[in-house]
């Protein structure tokens, strides 16, 4: 089964294959829509799939975006956690330095 967001692929080889496809899972970002000279290619390109290839090919990327997101979530909440301990730090080691200068 030929992917279909691998018309204008150069880089297929790199790609890993589906379980039980022979389609590759990686999103059809821009890069690789904008290979086609025109959006009328492309929607060409896309109109001569089968249903069933469209379906698994929308499905791959879906499931590959939602692991990216999960992704970044998971380290915007690990950002957050040593963002607040610096924030923490930060106060107190200003707190202390107001508390000298209070010396005299």
């Amino acid at each position: 089964m030929l992917d279909v967001f691998d018309f204008a692929r150069d880089d297929t080889a790199n790609c890993e294959t589906s379980p039980g496809t022979k389609t590759r899972s990686r999103p059809a970002l821009f890069g690789h829509v904008t290979r086609f000279e025109t959006s009328d290619k492309y929607f060409e390109a896309v109109a001569r799939a089968e249903p069933q290839q469209i379906l698994r090919n929308v499905t791959d990327q879906i499931f590959e975006l939602a692991l990216i997101a999960k992704v970044k979530v998971d380290n915007l909440r690990a950002f957050s956690k040593s963002f607040k301990l610096t924030l923490v730090a930060w106060f107190l080691s200003t707190a202390v330095g107001f508390w000298i200068m209070s010396w005299k």
